[in-house]
């Protein structure tokens, strides 16, 4: 990956993601794993039916990424 694209730390681990963020997140099956970009990317503003689109997309981006 080129090192220009960003100088974060944060992103190699995955994180926890609430579905539904007015949940809390002692609710075990509204928590998920993801990866940093996602769940920086999705906030409270998506749904999980929306946000699948989104994260196709970025999906596709990181599969082109680590191929080089």
């Amino acid at each position: 990956m080129d090192s220009k694209l960003t100088t974060r730390k944060r992103g190699r681990d995955l994180e926890i993601e609430r579905l539904k963020p007015k949940l809390n997140y002692d609710v075990i099956e509204n928590l998920v794993f993801c990866c940093y970009w996602c769940n920086n990317a999705k906030t409270d503003t998506f749904t999980v039916k929306e946000f699948e689109e989104v994260g196709r997309v970025i999906k596709n981006i990181w599969k082109e990424r680590l191929k080089k």
